[in-house]
């Protein structure tokens, strides 16, 4: 499981789009995220896109969502489930952070995969 934020929690800036930390991706700012997002679609392609669950309270909300995809390396179809949580001021959204099943999507996506002690 891996989460994909668009805040660092510590301020610490890369020279590429998004950085890659032990267990996440970390975008600074909008224009990182849309570069990220860029990658994403040249990578897959969303059939479906549904909400299945959301919660709201204040400036926070959740949302649990059903993705269809296509990978576009492979051609197969395959749903993934997704989990948002947002931060919010004044009608803004400040703060994404996003959990997915990064081996489901690495094993779709058609990238070899890397078994632990390979050389």
């Amino acid at each position: 499981m891996s989460r994909t934020t668009s805040r660092p929690r510590r301020p610490r800036r890369s020279t590429s789009a998004c950085c890659l930390t032990r267990t996440r991706i970390v975008c600074h700012g909008k224009g990182e995220l849309v570069e990220q997002l860029k990658d994403i679609a040249a990578n897959f392609q969303f059939n479906a896109y549904r909400p299945t669950n959301i919660l709201v309270d204040g400036d926070r909300a959740a949302a649990e969502l059903q993705l269809d995809l296509t990978s576009v390396s492979t051609g197969r179809r395959f749903s993934a489930r997704i989990a948002h949580f947002w931060s919010f001021k004044g009608g803004v959204p400040t703060l994404l952070v996003e959990y997915m099943d990064t081996a489901l999507i690495a094993s779709e996506s058609g990238a070899p995969s890397k078994v632990h002690g390979d050389a």
